[in-house]
C-alpha cells in the first residue's frame, strides 16, 4: 500500500469515528480539522512502528472475539452476523491476503476501558482519544523508567539474551520484561539503516559499536529501541562481526598460511565479494530514499524487516564460514581442515550441506592435485606437509621405511582401505623409478586421470583402485622377471634351509674334514673352499650362478675365528645369502638376517644326525 492510499484508509477510518467534515473552509471547523490531522499523525506512527503483538493469532480467533464482544455489550445478534459476513466478502475479495494485522487494530482499538467508557457514558469522540493519547504517554513513561532498572546497557546483548530476558517476570507483577522495554525507537528507521551499512562491512556507527569483550556489536548502552527494533538490529549487525572474523583470517591466510588454507581462503575471498556486493545493493537502494521523510511518506524498497530477509541466507553462509574457520584456525592444515569442513557435509540441513560442498571442493583443490601427482608419478610434492603421506629420515631404505603415513593428516571421508591403496600406489611408482630403473615405464604408461576423475570424489577413488592394480602388476613383473625375486626366494629355501639334502650332507662332510685337522688356524678362504667343493659334490652345482654367487660360508662372528676347538668353531660357522639391489629393499637385512639365524641352528641340528649316523 502506497503513502497516498494510507492517508485515504486512516482518514476514512477516522470518519467511522468522528463523522465527515460538514464545510472543511469554515473557522469554526478549523480546530476540528487541526484535530483530525493530528490524530493521522498518530495513527501514521502506530502503522509505521515496529510495535508488534505479543503472541499472533489468526484471523479467524480475532472475528470470533470481535463477535463474543458485541454479544456481550448488549447489541442485537444482527451486529455480530454483520460482522461474520463482512469478513467472508473480504475473504472472497482477496483470500491470500493476510487480514490479521488489519482486524487486530480494529479489535485492540474496539476493546479498550477507554472507548468502553466512552460508548456507556456517552463521552464525547474527541475526550476518548485525549485519554487514550494520555494514558499511552504515561504507559511510555513508566515502561522507560522500569527497563532503565531492569536492563544493563552497558554492554550489547544478543537478540537471543533479549527475548530470553523478556519471557521473565519483573517484580512479582503479571507484566513481563517485554512490557517493560520501551515502546519507541531512540532514533529512526532510516537512520538505523544508514547505521547498519557501516556495520555490516566491519566500521562501527552511532547507534551500534563494537564490543571488544563480547566480540560482537551491539547497541550503545545510551540507545532505547523496542524489542522488534533491538532484534532485528541485532541480527543484522551479526553480519558484520561474521564478515569481519572471515576477513581476518582471511588476511592471515594470505600472509602465512599454507597450500591448503590458502585454497580455503580463496572461496571464502569469493564469498566475501558476494556479501560486499549485497551490501552495496542494499546502499543504492537507501540512496534513493530521501534523509527526511514528510508526515504520510513511507520507507520505499528498504527496511529494517526486509533488509533482515534479504540478508538471512548471507547469514547463514557467513556463520557457517565461522565454524570452519574455528576448526581448522590453529589446526596443522591439510587432511585437518578437510575433516572438519567434511563433518559439515553430513549435516541434516539442505542448506548447509550444499554450502559445505562448494567449500570443501574449493579446499579439497590441492589435495586432489599432491594425490594424482603421488598416484601417476611416485612424486610426493607437499612443501607445507599437508598430505597424510610423508617422506621419512631414512630415504635410503627405498621400500621399508622411505615413506610413512601420518594418521591424523588423513581426512575423515578417506577410509582406510582407499588410504592404503593410495599410499602403496606412490610407493610402488617411487620404487620403479628409484630403485628398478623403470621410470621409463612410469612416464609412458602409468595410468593417468581423466579430467572428469579428478572432479569427482567417486570417480577418483575407482582411478585410484584402478592404477593401484596396474602398478602392483607392473612392480611384481619386474621384480620376478627382471630380478628374479621368486627364483631367489626359492634357491633361499632349497640351499639356505636344507631342502636339497645332497648338499647339506657335502657341506658337513667337507666342513668336518678342515675343521678336524686345522680347528684352531682355519681361515676365511678355507670356509669359501669349503663350501665351494660341497657344491661341486652336490647336485647345488646346476643351480643359477647368480644364487650360488649369492651363498656365503662364513663366520658368524669374525672377531672369535680363531678358536680353541673343534666344537667352538662349529658354533661359530654359518651359511649366509646375499641379495643384491634392488631385492635388498624388499627382503632387507634384517630379514636374511634371521634366514640366517635359522640356517645355523639347521646345521648344527645336521651335524647332530651326521655324527650319530657315523658312529
Amino acid at each position: 500500500m502506497n503513502a497516498q492510499n494510507l492517508d485515504s484508509a486512516l482518514y476514512r477510518y477516522m470518519e467511522t469515528f468522528l463523522g465527515p467534515l460538514v464545510d472543511t473552509n469554515d473557522i469554526s471547523q478549523h480546530n476540528e480539522l487541526e484535530r483530525r490531522d493530528r490524530l493521522h499523525r498518530f495513527f501514521l506512527s502506530i502503522v509505521g512502528s515496529n510495535i508488534s503483538s505479543v503472541y499472533r493469532r489468526d484471523a479467524e480467533s480475532v472475528i470470533a472475539e470481535m463477535q463474543k464482544r458485541l454479544a456481550s455489550s448488549g447489541r442485537n445478534t444482527q451486529s455480530a452476523i454483520r460482522v461474520s459476513r463482512l469478513f467472508s466478502m473480504l475473504k472472497q475479495r482477496d483470500a491470500s491476503y493476510d487480514w490479521w494485522p488489519i482486524l487486530n487494530l480494529i479489535s485492540e482499538s474496539s476493546s479498550t476501558t477507554a472507548a468502553s467508557v466512552a460508548y456507556a457514558g456517552g463521552t464525547s469522540t474527541s475526550s476518548f482519544f485525549a485519554t487514550r493519547a494520555g494514558e499511552m504517554e504515561r504507559d511510555r513513561e513508566r515502561a522507560m523508567q522500569m527497563a532503565e532498572n531492569a536492563m544493563v546497557v552497558d554492554e550489547p546483548q544478543s537478540a537471543y539474551s533479549v527475548s530470553q530476558q523478556q519471557q521473565q517476570p519483573a517484580g512479582g507483577s503479571d507484566e513481563t520484561l517485554y512490557r517493560m522495554l520501551p515502546t519507541y525507537d531512540a532514533a529512526d528507521e532510516m537512520a538505523l539503516l544508514r547505521d547498519l551499512i557501516y556495520v555490516m562491512q566491519g566500521i562501527d556507527g552511532t547507534c551500534v559499536r563494537w564490543n571488544e569483550k563480547t566480540k560482537m556489536y551491539g547497541i550503545c548502552g545510551d540507545m532505547q529501541f523496542s524489542r522488534p527494533t533491538r532484534e532485528m538490529v541485532l541480527s543484522i549487525a551479526e553480519l558484520g562481526a561474521l564478515a569481519r572474523n572471515v576477513q581476518q583470517y582471511v588476511m592471515w591466510v594470505e600472509n602465512s598460511g599454507r597450500l591448503f588454507e590458502q585454497s580455503f581462503g580463496s572461496e571464502l575471498r569469493q564469498e566475501l565479494a558476494a556479501y560486499f556486493e549485497l551490501v552495496a545493493g542494499i546502499e543504492a537502494k537507501l540512496a534513493n530514499i530521501p534523509a527526511e521523510l514528510r508526515p504520510g511518506e513511507t520507507l520505499a524498497g528498504a527496511s529494517l524487516r526486509r533488509v533482515l530477509g534479504w540478508t538471512s541466507d548471507v547469514r547463514a553462509r557467513l556463520r557457517l564460514m565461522n565454524v570452519a574457520i574455528e576448526g581448522v584456525r590453529d589446526g596443522l592444515g591439510g587432511g585437518v581442515l578437510l575433516s572438519t569442513i567434511s563433518t559439515l557435509v553430513e549435516d541434516g540441513d539442505p542448506f548447509t550441506q550444499q554450502f559445505a560442498r562448494r567449500l570443501l571442493a574449493t579446499a579439497s583443490a590441492p589435495f586432489t592435485g599432491i594425490l594424482v601427482r603421488w598416484v601417476t608419478t611416485g612424486e610426493l610434492v607437499d612443501p607445507y606437509n599437508e598430505f597424510f603421506v610423508r617422506e621419512s629420515s631414512e630415504p635410503d631404505k627405498l621400500w621399508a621405511k622411505r615413506f610413512r603415513v601420518v594418521r591424523d593428516m588423513i581426512p575423515v571421508h578417506y577410509d582406510r582401505v582407499l588410504t592404503r591403496k593410495i599410499f602403496q600406489v606412490g610407493r610402488s611408482l617411487a620404487f620403479l623409478r628409484g630403485a628398478c630403473a623403470d621410470s621409463e615405464w612410469v612416464t609412458a604408461q602409468a595410468p593417468q586421470p581423466e579430467p572428469e576423475d579428478t572432479a569427482d570424489p567417486r570417480r577418483l577413488e575407482a582411478f585410484v583402485y584402478r592404477a593401484a592394480a596396474s602398478v602392483n602388476a607392473r612392480l611384481m613383473h619386474v621384480l620376478r622377471e627382471n630380478f628374479g625375486l621368486m627364483r631367489h626366494v626359492a634357491a633361499i629355501r632349497r640351499l639356505l634351509m636344507f631342502e636339497q639334502g645332497d648338499f647339506s650332507l657335502s657341506l658337513l662332510e667337507v666342513l668336518d674334514r678342515h675343521i678336524a685337522r686345522a680347528s684352531r688356524s682355519i681361515l676365511a678362504h678355507d670356509l669359501s673352499a669349503a663350501l665351494d667343493s660341497a657344491v661341486r659334490s652336490s647336485n647345488a652345482q646346476y643351480e643359477d650362478p647368480d644364487h650360488l654367487s649369492a651363498l656365503v660360508l662364513a663366520f658368524a662372528n669374525p672377531s672369535s675365528a680363531q678358536s680353541d676347538g673343534m666344537e667352538e668353531t662349529w658354533e661359530n660357522v654359518s651359511l649366509r645369502y646375499v641379495l643384491s639391489a634392488p631385492l635388498t629393499h624388499v627382503v632387507d637385512a634384517d630379514t636374511l638376517r634371521k634366514y640366517t639365524d635359522i640356517s645355523r641352528f639347521l646345521l648344527r641340528l645336521k651335524r647332530v644326525d651326521f655324527v650319530l649316523n657315523s658312529v
